[in-house]
């Protein structure tokens, strides 16, 4: 049989393309219902790293960048992308095991003087709780006193008018509030004022609440406490007079011996002495202090007797350290006794150990100090102290600070002169380090070239190193005379 060579060719052609085919089947090649329930594995979204710039309404796009969980992006609109979320989710929230509720919002807030630092960090919401230290005191501010420190400078009234910045600032005086003031100028008598933070000049006076100081009631680089009455701050205490830190051994009650430690109540009062015998080491607890009280000390035994006022909380001779009478070699032979003295009602005052109480010594307790805080806390910083009006020889040095270590260096200028002294003017070699812990206390003077202060001479506290981040560094230095 023969075919029309034409015919041939035509049934070749139209046969090739059916030869590449292969067969589609979406399960079973279903014409309005397509299930996938049995396939090995589905893609239905396009996907990608960056959203289309343009889609048609109904779109679907999985975005491989997002945020797990909020992959999936459905056109909405003309070129118009939402990411299509799994809709809002209820969390429950308990109290001490109490229920309070359940919502998809929770919105967490710090109560006053707390704090809350939130971050997400992608797959959980950090919440970190700590406290406002500017609104809530801390044990180690408790203890430095930078609270309640309030170290004056000079004004273009030097004697008659005090500024003061406090730390934290001051929002408003409030009647019963207390100041631990240092001046920086010898008042000059009569009418003076002090300024806390720009809130108001308020006058200085004495105990009655009337009276103005007398010149040279507050002398520079000396700690005093006032309290606000509403209307001037006032000096606490009973007496007329303020005094300038001088205790002689005139009234004592008549002499006993005790070879036990003592613990002071209000019965020590108005006058006490007592002469402690023995070789024990020895205490004694310094109750609240009693307006006009006075109390001589003897030690006789032959180790150091403690003076202590930290059990009950108050301060001797303006810090919150007890003190220490020293022991006799030979006892009843040139032993030590101390003078003490309430100075208002929150802190004594007591003389440098002398030699036989009954022979009437007289002293004078000295205490020589700076705090440095806020921009001041930074090595190299250095707080000046102009012309000291007493002579005195340095005999004891405590550092505090509320972390890290610190080391502070002494400079000193001869009296009778103008000059802040200078980093050519020290006397210390290494200086002296607080290294480990919240507080450092020294009686080796051996840093220093001199331990001598003559009246007169000025002399600055340096912060020459500093490491951590404290906020504030405090020195001390005893001084006896």
């Amino acid at each position: 049989m023969r075919y029309p060579i034409a015919l041939v060719v035509a049934v070749i052609a139209f046969a090739r393309p059916g030869a590449g085919q292969t067969k589609v089947d979406l399960t079973t090649q279903s014409k309005s219902v397509v299930d996938f329930s049995a396939a090995t594995s589905t893609k239905p979204l396009v996907t990608g790293a960056a959203l289309p710039a343009t889609c048609t309404t109904g779109q679907m796009y999985f975005l491989t960048t997002a945020t797990s969980g909020q992959n999936t992006y459905g056109c909405v609109a003309a070129n118009t992308w939402t990411v299509q979320s799994a809709g809002e989710q209820s969390t429950t929230i308990r109290s001490s095991g109490l229920l309070v509720g359940s919502r998809s919002v929770i919105d967490v807030s710090a109560g006053r003087g707390g704090l809350l630092a939130t971050s997400d960090t992608g797959t959980e919401i950090s919440v970190q709780a700590s406290i406002d230290t500017s609104f809530i005191q801390t044990r180690a501010d408790h203890q430095s006193g930078i609270a309640l420190f309030c170290a004056s400078r000079s004004t273009a009234s030097p004697g008659l008018v005090y500024f003061c910045a406090m730390m934290p600032t001051l929002t408003a005086y409030t009647r019963g509030m207390v100041v631990n003031w240092q001046p920086d100028v010898t008042n000059s008598g009569g009418a003076i004022t002090l300024n806390l933070d720009m809130l108001g000049a308020m006058p200085i006076v004495r105990a009655d609440g009337i009276t103005s100081p007398a010149g040279t009631d507050f002398v520079a680089g000396r700690l005093y406490q006032l309290w606000y009455d509403g209307a001037a701050f006032r000096v606490p205490g009973s007496s007329s007079s303020i005094g300038g830190g001088t205790i002689t051994a005139g009234g004592l009650a008549p002499n006993a011996e005790y070879s036990t430690s003592m613990i002071m109540d209000s019965s020590y009062c108005p006058n006490w002495f007592g002469t402690f015998v023995g070789s024990s080491a020895l205490t004694f607890t310094l109750g609240p202090p009693v307006a006009g009280c006075l109390i001589g000390l003897q030690n006789n035994t032959t180790l150091p007797m403690t003076v202590n006022v930290t059990t009950n909380s108050v301060t001797l001779n303006g810090q919150f350290l007890n003190g220490t009478i020293p022991g006799c070699a030979v006892p009843a032979n040139g032993c030590k006794g101390a003078i003490i003295k309430a100075n208002g009602t929150t802190s004594w005052d007591m003389s440098a150990p002398g030699a036989d109480v009954n022979a009437g010594p007289s002293g004078t307790a000295r205490n020589i100090g700076v705090i440095f805080a806020g921009a001041d806390v930074a090595a190299g910083a250095a707080i000046n102290i102009p012309s000291l009006d007493f002579s005195c020889t340095l005999s004891k040095v405590t550092i505090s600070a509320s972390g890290g270590t610190a080391t502070i260096k002494l400079w000193k200028v001869a009296g009778g002169g103008t000059a802040i002294p200078t980093p050519a003017d020290s006397i210390s070699t290494a200086g002296f380090s607080l290294t480990t812990g919240a507080k450092y206390t020294t009686a080796n003077m051996a840093d220093l070239s001199t331990a001598t202060i003559t009246a007169g001479d000025s002399l600055t506290f340096n912060l020459f190193a500093l490491s951590g981040s404290p906020d504030h560094v405090g020195v001390s230095m005893g001084c006896s005379q």
